[in-house]
């Protein structure tokens, strides 16, 4: 535990819907709140249904007006009026503010003031922002006082753009799973994710069609404008009795917990935390190696699988052989449980904090 003087921070994020990086901010805010002696105020750039449970402490603050895609510009220049009037209010020591499609705008706000302003980006360094963002980006982001990378990929991507001196890379937190003595796993492949294009739950849907077996089931969570066509591709197989969708569902531990295999198709990520989580719980893991995440987490064929991007064949072939071999899941897991201590919640927590309050 880290003992300081009592800190406020303000935490600038999109939403509180389900989200990987609406979950690492809220479990950070618990962290700070809780073991830290700090006060923390989330300031919403949207009003949207919230989808995590918040201890009362955290005070949040949102727009006043919803989302209009018909008054774009307008909506954008309310919300940052919105915003600067916040954080006015509420005097924060310390500005965190969270998504590479904002951050530039709130450094904005920001400038010439006497707040300390720190980034993240949090999508994948692989991302195609607008013209506008990437002019913005790599000249404002100088102005801050510190980024937070969540990948060495990223790291690396956002210093050849800003030049910034300040910049660390922090994976996102993992929670303990706990023990799981008592849980019968079952012939279960898991996949946990937004059914988006990027995530390619269709392509995983097909390489587990292409699998001879009578005795396991693909369970997919997520909803997504990319669901209704994942389902109508497993009727177009004839594969409904072995796949299941549940929707967003809150007791995402329990599929872990239950399954033997988590299988991740993804194409474009920030930090999968998704994977991070099934690594923790601990199951055997096979995975894409695209741009950022998989490789800070899965060292091939020691404590998962890492399959070169889009080589179809190379992962159906390295799923089959964990289907059929207990023992090299069980080698997966345990060796998944070592490297996660890495990312355990206190740990990271304490880097962010660290971080943080370092300037």
């Amino acid at each position: 535990m880290i003992k300081n003087t009592k800190k406020h921070f303000c935490f600038i994020l999109p939403s509180l819907f389900g989200g990987g990086m609406e979950r690492v901010m809220v479990e950070i805010a618990h962290n700070f709140i809780r073991n830290k002696n700090a006060e923390v105020t989330f300031i919403l750039l949207s009003r949207n249904k919230r989808f995590y449970d918040l201890d009362p402490a955290i005070q949040v603050i949102e727009p006043p007006v919803k989302y209009n895609k018909n008054y774009k510009i307008l909506f954008t220049l309310k919300t940052l009026l919105f915003t600067r009037e916040a954080i006015k209010k509420i005097n924060p020591d310390i500005v965190l503010s969270f998504g590479e499609k904002w951050n530039s705008f709130n450094i904005l706000l920001l400038l010439f003031t006497k707040y300390k302003l720190f980034v993240s980006d949090r999508s994948s360094p692989k991302l195609k922002l607008s013209i506008m963002h990437k002019i913005l980006r790599g000249i404002l982001y100088r102005k801050t006082i510190g980024i937070i990378a969540q990948t060495s990929h990223a790291n690396a991507k956002i210093f050849s753009v800003t030049n910034h001196k300040n910049i660390i890379t922090i994976g996102n937190p993992i929670r303990n799973f706990g023990q799981n003595e008592n849980i019968v796993r079952e012939n279960i492949i898991v996949n946990v994710g937004r059914f988006e294009t990027t995530k390619q739950q269709i392509q995983l849907i097909e390489i587990f069609a292409g699998i001879k077996t009578e005795n396991w089931k693909l369970v997919l969570i997520g909803n997504g404008r990319c669901l209704e066509a994942a389902k109508n591709k497993v009727k177009l197989l004839g594969i409904e009795n072995k796949v299941d969708f549940t929707g967003e569902v809150k007791n995402v531990d329990d599929y872990y917990k239950k399954s033997k295999i988590f299988a991740f198709t993804s194409i474009l990520e920030g930090f999968p935390n998704a994977l991070a989580e099934a690594l923790a719980t601990p199951l055997a893991c096979i995975s894409y190696d695209c741009s950022a995440g998989p490789a800070d987490l899965i060292t091939d064929n020691n404590n998962g699988y890492l399959i070169e991007e889009n080589n179809i064949s190379e992962f159906r072939y390295k799923l089959e052989l964990l289907m059929n071999d207990e023992q090299l899941r069980t080698q997966f897991e345990q060796n998944a449980m070592l490297k996660i201590k890495e990312f355990s919640s206190e740990d990271i927590c304490d880097k962010y904090y660290s971080f943080l309050t370092s300037k």
